[in-house]
């Protein structure tokens, strides 16, 4: 499988000159002030185009897709969140606007959403409109650009305004930002900003849904082509050279380019293609991941900075150790290998853990092993799922304050994912993991933890989900460990029946260690014969609809309700029951044969309580043992015979056999026969219950007979003539 890796792109990239653009200069400086601070609180930011300046414009191609401001000036990278709003006007001077509503109530909004400013970079940054603008060829056009990153300042004077040369009126407000805010105290420059409005045909559609997944040498971009469009222009050139490649007449929904350089930046752009036209470009750009460095089919770029982490969503590996005083993590899906080093978050107060609230999803891989993400939270865990969605893959996850409450990871709500050698440490006081009632920790692959991971629940709540499809027969024991007694860590009911359950072998030879209470799925090694009685003892409890799951609906048992010694003559009765008691003896008959047979969620029993009766007792043996042939022991074997121990001899297990507890004849037992049913004596090969049989001595011999057939029995061998 082709290992790709998901980019998620920053909303501003360089325009180039591959569309119709407007270059809009008023006067000002090339470093004139630009809508888009890397500092500061809410603001909003108005200017006005005047129509003359847009004459250059194409007549028909009156739809403005997009807005660039030239960000020369050297500046921190950010990212803000904004809001655009377009409308066509007649005012040409802010004179009117003083004291009146903000004017965005009856205009466009044609952009919402993060853009991530450069920094010191001399060129273009465009904001992509979410639709475009129609601008009506002869109106001044109004631009309003919200920004609502930051806090609102509590007075007006408190607010820096624009010392620059151009036309923008900037406020702030007591309340948060919205169309409807009164403006006064403005700020009115003399020029506009440098621009470029990039216009695109008018009514022709665009694709939507671009995106671009990479690899160190290749990238694969998809989209969804507008259902009138004949077919997709792409066009892709690498970052900051002219020699742009275009590819036409696409008709797939995906093309896949490749010899591309490793970690290299590449802009391109899609079009629609229409037999009237072409649409404008959805303009993006990607990066190629550094070679060799994957996981799970998703390649990692690098990231090198010690004092700062990704504030937009996407995969990253760590080329240094990184410290910061509180990790913030962005929206979206954001994928972290440790790589061997380490994050460290120094801020000590409640809320500088790491939070994943609803839309956050945080992913940590550590291909070097050594790796770990370190914070100390007396009151609360270094990260802690609130909505949101926590995958560990590796590294280690550590809170160096001391106390109960001290976790390294707490889950409230979300999603909580596990797999691989994760390791985390708190105090000796604190569990490693938290978990509120409710929710559920999910494993999603085999782990291979070297040191268990201590987990505090709510009581009566899952640990883990999916422990026996991912472990099988590993002991989840062996991985965690409870906090509080009152919530064990490892016997676990959901959606697998009986998750976290851990399998043991018990054989019918050797000696078997049964752990009394132990709640286990048990593969027994032992062969049971179809239509025979076989003896059966077992260290658990079965059901009756545990009995059909393994040996079918048609499975007869039995269990020796009384016996008799009269004469010479052994009866042994048995009634017919529908569970099984744990370590207990019964009597067995099945319609196929059934070898080394699995039992799932059984509670192992140490007990084994033989059946007494009058003249019998029958005897459970859980582990192979040694039987003494001078105790008067019977033994059922395959061909359905009751047969005296001569000698001492090694019994197999999950078994049961016959001590004879009454008076022996001095003339012994000459006939040991079975009764299935309670008032009808039956042969060894269970002769319908329902039909009487009696018994009498001809010529010194026992017979039975029984619906005008009659049985001679010599000893226990049975023959039957007309």
């Amino acid at each position: 499988m082709k290992k790709i890796f998901t980019l998620f792109t920053a909303a501003l990239f360089a325009a180039s000159l591959w569309g119709t653009e407007v270059q809009i200069v008023s006067g000002g400086s090339a470093n004139s002030n630009v809508p888009l601070s890397s500092t500061g609180s809410h603001y909003i930011c108005q200017f006005i185009i005047p129509a003359n300046l847009l004459s250059c414009a194409p007549a028909a191609e009156h739809n403005i897709s997009s807005i660039s401001f030239n960000y020369a000036v050297s500046k921190n990278s950010c990212t803000r969140k904004l809001k655009v709003y377009m409308s066509n006007t007649s005012d040409s001077e802010y004179s009117g606007y003083f004291g009146k509503t903000f004017a965005v109530s009856s205009a466009d909004k044609v952009f919402a959403g993060s853009v991530t400013t450069p920094t010191s970079m001399n060129k273009f940054y465009t904001i992509p409109f979410d639709s475009k603008f129609a601008w009506d060829g002869t109106s001044n056009i109004l631009v309003t650009v919200v920004d609502s990153t930051g806090s609102v300042f509590s007075s007006m004077s408190n607010y820096a305004k624009s010392g620059y040369d151009n036309k923008c009126v900037y406020q702030t407000a007591t309340s948060n930002i919205n169309p409807t805010t009164q403006i006064s105290s403005c700020t009115k420059c003399a020029y506009l900003p440098e621009m470029k409005l990039n216009f695109c045909a008018a009514g022709l559609q665009g694709p939507s849904d671009v995106t671009a997944t990479a690899t160190s040498t290749t990238a694969t971009i998809s989209w969804t082509k507008p259902a009138e469009a004949t077919s997709i222009k792409l066009q892709y050139v690498e970052d900051g050279e002219t020699d742009t490649t275009t590819i036409s007449d696409i008709i797939a929904s995906s093309y896949e380019i490749s010899g591309l350089s490793a970690e290299t930046k590449y802009d391109y752009k899609v079009y629609a293609v229409y037999s009237a036209g072409i649409s404008a470009p959805v303009e993006k750009s990607f990066t190629t991941a550094e070679a060799g460095h994957e996981h799970d089919g998703v390649a990692f770029t690098a990231w090198n900075e010690t004092s700062s982490l990704p504030d937009v969503a996407g995969c990253y590996y760590l080329k240094n150790n990184v410290e910061v005083s509180k990790w913030s993590l962005p929206e979206g899906d954001t994928k972290i290998c440790l790589n061997g080093h380490s994050i460290t978050i120094t801020g000590t107060a409640y809320n500088d853990y790491v939070n994943l609230t609803s839309g956050k999803s945080l992913s940590i891989y550590d291909n070097e092993g050594n790796g770990f993400v370190t914070a100390s939270q007396s009151f609360n865990a270094v990260i802690r799922v609130n909505g949101g969605t926590l995958s560990l893959f590796g590294g280690s996850i550590n809170n160096t304050a001391s106390g109960t409450d001290a976790f390294a990871v707490k889950l409230e709500s979300g999603t909580f994912n596990i797999k691989g050698n994760v390791k985390m440490s708190t105090s000796a006081s604190a569990a490693n993991i938290r978990l509120t009632s409710s929710s559920v920790m999910t494993l999603v692959g085999v782990m291979t933890n070297s040191t268990k991971l201590s987990v505090s629940k709510a009581a009566n709540q899952n640990i883990t989900s999916g422990w026996s499809t991912q472990m099988g027969s590993a002991d989840p024991a062996d991985f965690f460990s409870s906090k509080n007694t009152d919530a064990p860590a490892v016997v676990l009911v959901g959606d697998e029946a009986q998750l976290g359950v851990p399998a043991v072998t018990i054989s019918e030879t050797g000696s078997n260690t049964i752990e009394n209470g132990k709640l286990t799925n048990v593969n027994l090694v032992r062969t049971f014969q179809a239509n025979i009685l076989n003896t059966i003892a077992l260290p658990f409890a079965l059901t009756d609809d545990q009995l059909q799951d393994v040996f079918g609906d048609d499975y007869e048992l039995y269990e020796l309700s009384s016996s008799s010694l009269v004469g010479n003559v052994l009866e042994l009765m048995f009634s017919k029951v529908t569970s099984l008691t744990g370590g207990a003896p019964y009597l067995l008959r099945i319609s196929e044969s059934k070898v080394n047979p699995s039992f799932s969620s059984v509670t192992l029993t140490t007990a084994t309580p033989s059946k007494a009766t009058t003249a019998v007792t029958m005897m459970p043996v859980i582990s192979e043992k040694e039987v003494k042939g001078a105790d008067y022991n019977l033994f059922l074997n395959a061909a359905g015979e009751l047969n005296w121990a001569t000698q001492t001899a090694s019994f197999k297990g999950m078994r049961a056999y016959f001590h004879v507890t009454a008076a022996m004849p001095p003339s012994g037992v000459a006939v040991r026969r079975i009764v299935l049913g309670t008032d009808a004596a039956t042969d060894l090969d269970n002769l319908e219950v329902s039909d009487k049989a009696v018994k009498r001595i001809e010529n010194g011999q026992l017979v039975i007979e029984r619906n005008g057939v009659r049985y001679d029995l010599n000893g226990q061998i049975i023959k039957m003539t007309k």
